[in-house]
């Protein structure tokens, strides 16, 4: 019990160390999409969203993220989704565009699932200006803060399974950043994958 005890927390501390490069919202309820590819169409419905989050409003360089995506549902099995997200934090800008697929199934009148994955690419880049800060912030030959500057690429993916037992039980399963590589590191077949831990929830109306 002890050892399980450890292993969990070590999994959600590493866990929550690769959170740390994702977006925060708090409207996972009404978009699950967010946090798993496979809610997309999943209510055979169009849905499309827009979102504006800005913290710490008057503190310069304060975070912002602006967030435009869309699903829907396409036949009887197939949902798609996109979604294109820009966050400025302090001189780091982010952009990131994703793709979502899902296929779902009706077992019953009373369960529903559906099982998806998506892709996404990513650049992360630093603004010129890290360099006119008198040191504080870069030290001449500093590789990772140049490299940073001149905008690291990368690709990511996803699987999930997501459900819904009668009316109010949500559930799903989500395996995030299965494949997280530089894409200058695929050109030169120096790839980097990251492990990553999975995700459950349970979503009650």
């Amino acid at each position: 019990m002890k050892r399980l005890f450890t292993l969990l927390t070590l999994a959600f501390s590493l866990q929550m160390a690769v959170a740390q490069d994702e977006a925060i919202f708090s409207h996972y309820h009404i978009n699950p999409i967010l946090i798993n590819p496979s809610a997309a169409g999943f209510n055979e419905m169009h849905h499309l969203q827009m979102n504006l989050r800005n913290q710490w409003t008057g503190f310069p360089g304060a975070p912002t993220t602006y967030m435009i995506s869309y699903n829907g549902p396409i036949g009887k099995t197939l949902g798609v989704g996109i979604g294109a997200l820009t966050e400025n934090i302090a001189q780091l800008t982010r952009f990131r565009v994703n793709l979502n697929y899902a296929f779902r199934f009706k077992m019953s009148d009373a369960l529903k699932f559906s099982a998806g994955f998506s892709t996404e690419f990513q650049e992360m880049r630093l603004a010129n200006s890290v360099f006119d800060q008198g040191g504080a912030l870069y030290e001449e030959g500093d590789f990772i803060v140049e490299n940073a500057v001149d905008g690291a690429r990368l690709f990511d993916a996803n699987l999930g399974v997501f459900g819904r037992y009668q009316e109010a039980t949500y559930f799903g399963l989500s395996f995030p950043n299965l494949v997280r590589a530089r894409l200058d590191d695929i050109a030169t077949s120096e790839e980097q994958t990251q492990g990553s831990f999975f995700k459950f929830y349970i979503l009650l109306n």
